[in-house]
């Protein structure tokens, strides 16, 4: 007689289940893209505050970071420490390619005004005071703290 050779109805219908569960918990996360879009942005925007502070320690000039509700842009004084935030901050290695980003679809950020002095420490632009305690700014679904006097930037 014969061994015959193949799966039997009870592994392939468990194979089928395993598949349909993993199609319904991995499948949706491929097709709904606004969640990396997010994420994207909120790192992108982390590090850009961070190339700000370290531009300004470097540089030695007052590097300003204002947000809107929808984008943000990174500027620097065209004195150095004096005049206006009027000089573009670029990316490292691209002088074409300015640091101001728009929010993705339903991502907003907390509006403020700030700049980073010499030292790195934050100024509020619209007082020109030091801050006295750390900021947080939301943007999408995670908060991101600066704190007074050193500008260290983590997420919460």
């Amino acid at each position: 007689m014969k061994t015959q050779a193949g799966f039997s109805l009870v592994e392939l219908v468990t194979v089928m289940v395993l598949l349909g569960i993993l199609s319904v918990m991995v499948l949706p996360r491929f097709f709904d893209n606004d969640i990396y879009k997010e994420r994207g942005f909120q790192d992108l925007f982390a590090a850009d505050v961070r190339f700000a502070q370290k531009k300004a320690r470097f540089s030695g000039c007052e590097v300003r970071v204002l947000t809107t509700s929808g984008s943000y842009n990174i500027t620097q004084r065209a004195g150095c420490s004096s005049g206006t935030f009027s000089v573009a901050v670029s990316r490292l290695g691209d002088t074409s390619d300015p640091v101001s980003e728009s929010a993705p679809s339903g991502v907003t950020l907390t509006v403020d005004d700030f700049y980073f002095d010499s030292r790195g420490r934050p100024w509020d632009n619209a007082t020109s005071t030091l801050w006295n305690s750390s900021v947080d700014l939301s943007v999408g679904s995670k908060t991101l703290r600066i704190e007074a006097e050193t500008g260290y930037t983590y997420w919460l």
